[in-house]
């Protein structure tokens, strides 16, 4: 499924799936899609929003439950 994100345990990094392949989101510190480690905390490094289950976020961080049509 496109979009579908996992956390890969041996390379220590976030990926999600492109449709075709497994892609590295940088969890590991290197240059993926807007990820980075700092110690054992991860964190986002754009400057934008983060949506989850939304493409267009009007916050930093938002939250969208498609099943109950809820925005957190």
């Amino acid at each position: 499924m496109e979009g579908r994100i996992y956390y890969d345990n041996v390379a220590k990094e976030f990926c999600y799936w492109n449709d075709s392949v497994y892609v590295p989101l940088g969890g590991s510190g290197g240059s993926g899609v807007g990820w980075a480690l700092s110690g054992t905390h991860l964190h986002n490094t754009n400057l934008g929003n983060l949506g989850i289950g939304i493409s267009t976020p009007n916050e930093r961080l938002l939250l969208h439950n498609a099943a109950t049509d809820n925005t957190h």
